[in-house]
């Protein structure tokens, strides 16, 4: 937690890079492009969400086995669900029964939005859940979302993965961060339960976690993640901007580290809830970002560690990317695989 320029990206990036050295795969939903450096300097995969575009995603093509149509059947409800028409248990069981005549169609290429929305017509309720489906074909209002592929070709392969989200966390439509957020983050749930040791890095958690569904998700899933050998790290610039979302409280109280930056522009009031000691907060408040102090508080207490990274040299250039690391590599880095190789 940090406010921006203090070097959480960072540090997260060299947290991350560490990690590597013993085998750990990584996962990172990025927010404007802050990693996409040290996630290709790792050989990574980087690809970028943007809102309005076709986005490759397609649950209908991956969530087709027993626990994938009881996932997409509980999901599609949130999706379909409209304040001012709840849906009914007919129409929630109308839903399970096409979910699974899509997991069993006999020909993929059926598994597609349109040809799943039509399964809707004969629903007995003067065409409710087709027209709600059908916002989300091809030529819907969200169609840029599922609706322009039939196979899911967004791919997670490789031992670090990052997608910038900007985007879709800056999208005012929730809806539309629900739908990809959650979706995203049931792809990376499959991935990670071979239990192989699993980092996934959060930027603008706080902007995640204001989706109910997502939050809710999330915050349950924290419980187990340890089961999967899977930690979570979650950036964000202030504690109140967690406490302002639905499940911020819930969160922190499941994170059980966290690294906090100084910051001499923020108040008491900024850290209200999590309940740090007169010292903690003396150290976040009245201690200048150029220190490169950190504060890392668990259960056990907390501690003062210097978190220069200055040694790195170019290397920390890199790490941070954005302008200041193109000018040091190029503007073409994304072509040069060996890119931080500098000397």
């Amino acid at each position: 937690m940090g406010r921006p320029g203090s070097g959480k990206s960072v540090l997260s990036a060299f947290l991350m890079t560490q990690a590597r050295r013993a085998g750990a795969r990584i996962f990172v939903f990025d927010y404007r492009l802050g990693m996409e450096m040290a996630v290709r300097a790792n050989g990574g995969r980087y690809a970028s969400l943007n809102a309005g575009q076709p986005t490759g995603l397609n649950p209908l093509w991956t969530e087709t086995d027993a626990r994938g149509t009881a996932w997409l059947s509980d999901w599609l409800t949130t999706l379909l669900y409209r304040a001012d028409k709840p849906l009914t248990p007919a129409q929630t069981n109308r839903i399970q029964e096409v979910v699974r005549q899509n997991a069993q169609a006999a020909n993929p290429a059926l598994r597609n939005w349109r040809d799943f929305a039509s399964l809707f017509v004969s629903t007995d309720d003067s065409g409710d859940l087709h027209q709600r489906l059908l916002e989300w074909t091809e030529e819907g209002r969200y169609g840029w979302i599922f609706g322009q592929t039939l196979e899911d070709t967004f791919s997670l392969e490789g031992d670090v993965v990052g997608f910038d989200l900007t985007g879709i966390l800056d999208s005012e439509a929730e809806k539309e961060r629900m739908a990809v957020l959650s979706y995203l983050f049931r792809r990376v749930e499959r991935e990670i339960e071979d239990r192989r040791p699993t980092i996934i890095v959060i930027d603008e958690a706080w902007k995640a976690l204001d989706n109910a569904y997502f939050a809710e998700r999330l915050s349950n899933w924290l419980v187990t993640a340890r089961k999967q050998n899977t930690v979570a790290v979650m950036m964000t610039q202030y504690a109140s901007q967690l406490e302002r979302t639905r499940t911020g409280k819930t969160i922190v109280e499941a994170v059980p580290t966290q690294i906090l930056l100084p910051n001499i522009r923020a108040h008491a009031a900024d850290y209200a809830m999590l309940n740090l000691y007169e010292k903690e907060l003396d150290v976040l408040l009245n201690t200048g970002s150029d220190s490169r102090l950190a504060l890392i508080r668990d259960d056990q207490g907390s501690i003062v560690v210097d978190a220069d990274l200055s040694a790195l040299g170019p290397n920390l250039t890199i790490l941070g990317g954005m302008e200041k690391g193109e000018a040091l590599v190029g503007a073409d880095y994304r072509d040069r695989p060996d890119f931080w190789r500098l000397s």
